[in-house]
This record gives structure tokens, C-alpha cells and sequence, in this order.
């Protein structure tokens, strides 16, 4: 747990993580994040195990 002077228990560090993640969504900018993926060969290196 965390060395703290206040007790905080795993409801308000996942309030904590709420908050921080509305923070981030509002002062970062958003990223655009593509996937590239050639599924054929993955399935075809999955078969040879």
C-alpha cells in the first residue's frame, strides 16, 4: 500500500484513477492509433505449433 498520513484503500485509488484519466482526456490531445495486421501469415505460423 501506499506510505501515506491518510488511509487510502483501493476505492479511493480507483477514484483517484477516475479523476486522473478525465484530466489527461482533457489536456491531452487525442491520437490516432492504426493496427496493421496481416492476420493470413499470423494464422499460418500459428498452425505450424
Amino acid at each position: 500500500m501506499i506510505d501515506s498520513r491518510y488511509h487510502l484503500d483501493e476505492t479511493h485509488l480507483f477514484y483517484l484513477s477516475i479523476q486522473l484519466k478525465s484530466i489527461m482526456r482533457q489536456m491531452l490531445p487525442s491520437v490516432e492509433i492504426i493496427t496493421v495486421s496481416d492476420i493470413v501469415s499470423e494464422l499460418s505460423d500459428m498452425s505450424f505449433f
